[in-house]
């Protein structure tokens, strides 16, 4: 009797961790050169070395290759075994001896060749395999079989393997998006075992835009529907899903859902979720974007309320710091019980010049959250005497649609001349 017969799942589920640690092994290959490049400027890195470190790479990149020939074969297998997983093990001849007297396991039986599983599949199962899936299914098991039976496999490029990978994905494993996918996967990694799940958005956003970066345009929209022709946008709901306290570089994965002025839908290919976004100038000042949400700009991410360096008209970065520098705290809730403050520093001509800034920064749209902003002329002191305090101008305080100035107290220390109310 045959026992330990596997599902059509359990076939399918271990072709994807398949697939999957394949992903794995071609991104790291990825993350892995992009680091040891991090310092160099593309064209100042030697073609030749990079040469040699992808040919250094192709132990790895042949391995992520087998392994999706292998994820293949398995998904393969699960697809004839929804109809019957007795279509894998052949006629009765083929069969281990004893398995009319007793139990024999499932895995002692050969299963069907490779080359006999498109065949096989395309008779039993109502959905058949097309033409172009033939021809890359055979492409892959001859270079699989080069890896395995020949001591000169050819070179992979992580070009060919990210697309190879995808066109599997696609044809054998689409019932989830990748990108979802690959969340799911980071959620029940090892390490998530452990609790260590805090940067797994971080990775998936990472990995993926690394893929596009490595497709062409064309199979970028193909795989992810991203258009290499149109802006891309950080996705809020997936920079507030992931760990913001080490990363300051952020893919942007999100699109207008239209090219049309002032659109405001942005849809991510990562979560496939929709935000309507406000379109507004970034208050960021050399910053261009204009898709705001959630307070953050999502072309650079700067907190709006944050964005202190506005065109007042007054500040002049020729200026020399040692003279003409200045302090602008700005505030809001109570210093010592739970305020919060935040500052800034620019080159002004004089006293005069910087409360005029600071009062037009207080009347700018994106900074009407803060109830205060103290200034102060930044002293500059040469060592061993540290001891003076920079000087206190004062401090504006927002009193309804007016702002009241207070002469020489900062509203951010009251140690230091007071509070205001």
């Amino acid at each position: 009797m045959i026992i330990d017969i596997p599902t059509a799942g359990e076939f399918h589920a271990a072709g994807l961790k398949q697939v999957h640690l394949a992903w794995q092994i071609a991104m790291d290959s990825v993350h892995d050169y992009d680091g040891a490049t991090y310092y160099k400027l593309a064209d100042e890195t030697p073609e030749e070395a990079v040469e040699e470190f992808w040919q250094r790479s192709q132990p790895a990149l042949a391995n992520a290759y087998s392994l999706i020939q292998q994820g293949m074969e398995l998904a393969l297998k699960g697809r004839i075994a929804a109809v019957s997983p007795y279509l894998l093990i052949g006629g009765p001849k083929d069969w281990p001896k004893g398995t009319a007297t007793g139990p024999v396991s499932f895995g002692e039986f050969r299963t069907l060749d490779a080359t006999d599983l498109i065949p096989v599949h395309n008779s039993v199962v109502a959905s058949p395999l097309d033409e172009p899936f033939k021809t890359f299914w055979e492409q892959v098991r001859r270079d699989r079989n080069k890896i395995m039976h020949s001591s000169a496999p050819g070179t992979f490029t992580p070009e060919q393997v990210v697309k190879t990978l995808l066109t599997a994905i696609e044809a054998l494993f689409s019932e989830v998006p990748w990108a979802q996918r690959l969340i799911e996967l980071e959620d029940e990694s090892k390490f998530a075992s452990l609790g260590f799940v805090d940067n797994a958005r971080n990775h998936v956003l990472r990995q993926i835009a690394a893929a596009i970066r490595h497709l062409k345009p064309a199979e970028a929209k193909r795989f992810f529907g991203y258009d290499d022709d149109r802006r891309g946008y950080v996705c809020p709901h997936c920079y507030f899903a992931s760990n913001r306290d080490w990363q300051d570089d952020w893919p942007r994965l999100a699109q207008l859902t239209t090219k049309s002025p002032g659109a405001t839908e942005l849809y991510c290919l990562v979560c496939e979720e929709t935000t309507v976004t406000e379109r507004a100038p970034c208050g960021q000042t050399e910053c261009k974007g204009d898709v705001i949400a959630e307070g953050i700009c999502l072309t650079c991410t700067h907190s709006q309320d944050e964005c202190f360096d506005v065109a007042s008209g007054l500040v002049d970065s020729t200026l020399s710091k040692a003279d003409h520098c200045y302090d602008f705290v700005f505030g809001y809730g109570t210093a010592g019980a739970g305020g919060y403050f935040a500052g800034d520093q620019q080159t002004l001509a004089n006293d005069a010049d910087a409360k005029e800034h600071g009062r037009f920064a207080m009347r700018e749209k994106h900074l009407q959250r803060w109830n205060t902003v103290s200034i102060m002329h930044v002293q500059r002191r040469n060592f061993p005497d540290l001891t003076d305090a920079d000087r206190v101008l004062g401090h504006w305080s927002r009193n309804g649609d007016n702002l009241d100035w207070i002469d020489g107290v900062r509203a951010d220390r009251p140690d230091m001349g007071g509070l205001s109310e």
